[in-house]
Parts: structure tokens; C-alpha cells; sequence
């Protein structure tokens, strides 16, 4: 359950401090009054889609998409739809981190994410609940720290996603994304 919530900010984190060590300019308007930190997380996990999402791409769509195509087709095939899902998002002028960033970055890291979800998922006997965590903690750390503002921070967060998401496939193995069959 663990990477389940912190996961996410970390490779956040991570790619901040590579955006700040190569002079990236980066604002982060929540974080001046640390009382917002916890109430953004429920507003978030409520609110922001996770409740709303996750119980479409891992509660109905991801357990056949398994079976006929293993667990990293079935990821990444979460991923293509869950980006997709998110296009009309991209014109709308209020929705800035989506409306000033391009799709094909947004596109990558979800589905890379969505790979990710399905090892913490599968992992966790198909539970939900780290599902509902980790894609509230993607949600959030995004809010507090939009890395997708500033190239070198957007480059090292696809990059550390593709690096986790690789190094997950290669460990757990590309059928199951888990050691132990959960079927």
C-alpha cells in the first residue's frame, strides 16, 4: 500500500529537484500555507477524479483487458483510454494543466502511470482502495507541484515514470506485474 501514496509525489519530488538544479523557474501556489495540504488531498480524492475514474479503468475495465492481453497490455491499454478520456480537458482554457501542456506528454506519463496502478492493483489482491491512493497522490503532487510547467522537470518526470514503469516489468514480469498469481 505503500507506493500506493508515495510513489507518485516521489518521482514528483524528484523531478522538481532536477528542475531547480538546472535553473528551471518553478512556482508552486499551495504550498505557501501547509493546512491546504491534507484538505487539497481529500478535495482531490473526492473531487479530482479518482473516486469518479478508478472504479471504470481498474474496477471494470482492467481485470478483462488482463485476461486476454496480460498485465502490461491491459496497463497500457487503461492508459490509451484513460488519456484519451482526458482530451476535451485540453480545450479548455480553465483547465491549465492540461490547456498549456501538450497531449502527447500528458498521454506518456498516464499511460506509464497506468502500468504502475496495475502492479500496485494487481499486488494488492485487485483492490481498489490503492488504486483510489495512488491516483490521488498523482493528482495531488501534480496540483502542488506542476512539474508539467517547466521542460527539464517535465522531461525528468516522464523519465523517472518510464524508468519505474520499466524496472517494475522487468522485476514482476510483464504477465502478471506480481510474484504470486492473484486469480
Amino acid at each position: 500500500m505503500l507506493p500506493a501514496l508515495f510513489l507518485s509525489p516521489a518521482i514528483v519530488f524528484i523531478s522538481v529537484g532536477v528542475a531547480i538544479t538546472t535553473g528551471a523557474s518553478l512556482s508552486f501556489p499551495w504550498t505557501d500555507d501547509p493546512i491546504v495540504l491534507p484538505i487539497a488531498f481529500g478535495v482531490i480524492f473526492f473531487l479530482g477524479g479518482p473516486v469518479q475514474e478508478e472504479f471504470g479503468w481498474r474496477g471494470y475495465l482492467l481485470d478483462p483487458l488482463q485476461e486476454r492481453l496480460s498485465a502490461l497490455g491491459g496497463g497500457l491499454a487503461v492508459g490509451f483510454v484513460w488519456a484519451i478520456w482526458h482530451v476535451p480537458l485540453f480545450f479548455v482554457p480553465s483547465e491549465t494543466i492540461y490547456y498549456q501542456n501538450p497531449f502527447i506528454g500528458f498521454a506518456v506519463s498516464i499511460t506509464l502511470l497506468s502500468v504502475l496502478m496495475t502492479w500496485v492493483y494487481n499486488n494488492t489482491n485487485a483492490s481498489l482502495l490503492p488504486a483510489l491512493l495512488f491516483h490521488t497522490s498523482f493528482n495531488w503532487s501534480q496540483g502542488m507541484f506542476p512539474i508539467l510547467d517547466s521542460d527539464p522537470a517535465s522531461l525528468a518526470f516522464v523519465g523517472l515514470l518510464a524508468f519505474t514503469a520499466v524496472s517494475v516489468v522487468v522485476y514482476w514480469g510483464p504477465a502478471r506485474l506480481t510474484r504470486t498469481d492473484h486469480s
